[in-house]
């Protein structure tokens, strides 16, 4: 939270805190702890990895859609969700947030994705950055969800956002097509 607060109190760039949590007690600890130390917006990262057979998407997304109230509750400024690509029904997950209080949609997170060493016999650790490969998948559900949800959406990707679309291309392409995804249902 030192950081967060440096970092305002050194730029005039709104500033978005990011949060992943477990638990409701922490989704809401740390939102009220980032408004205060002057975030602008938060952005609840719902990444998790459902690996319980025995844990229903309804209860995942049950516990995301509550933690979601419970931040709104307890803050006054934007709150945005970025999502993964692997709920059962997205579009309807989607719809259901934006109907409790999201004020907008980052998409979409992409799973951290280990390798293996086979000859060792041990996992690796190699990182794996964005390319224009992983944008069609953004430009799907853009072009799905847009004309059902009424709040602001943006794509992902590593590079720092460039108006709406991530994707750390400089020709402008990739933040054309994700415009093109939404236009006609928008305008």
């Amino acid at each position: 939270m030192e950081h967060l607060a440096e970092v305002k109190k050194n730029t005039n760039v709104p500033v978005v805190g990011a949060i992943n949590a477990v638990t409701a007690a922490r989704w809401k600890g740390y939102a009220m702890r980032m408004e205060q130390a002057g975030a602008d917006a938060l952005e609840l990262d719902f990444y998790y990895v459902a690996n319980d057979v025995s844990e229903s998407g309804r209860r995942i997304e049950r516990r995301f859609v509550e933690a979601l109230k419970r931040v709104k509750r307890n803050v006054s400024i934007p709150v945005a969700v970025k999502l993964t690509p692997f709920h059962t029904s997205l579009a309807h997950f989607a719809a259901k947030l934006q109907a409790e209080g999201a004020d907008g949609f980052t998409l979409l997170h992409r799973f951290y994705e280990a390798d293996l060493d086979i000859e060792n016999l041990e996992p690796l650790s190699r990182p794996h950055f964005s390319d224009s490969r992983d944008l069609l998948l953004r430009l799907r559900w853009l072009a799905i969800i847009s004309g059902n949800l009424t709040t602001s959406l943006a794509a992902s990707g590593r590079r720092a956002l460039r108006g709406g679309c991530s994707q750390g291309h400089h020709d402008g392409r990739p933040l054309h097509s994700a415009r093109l995804c939404i236009a006609e249902e928008r305008d």
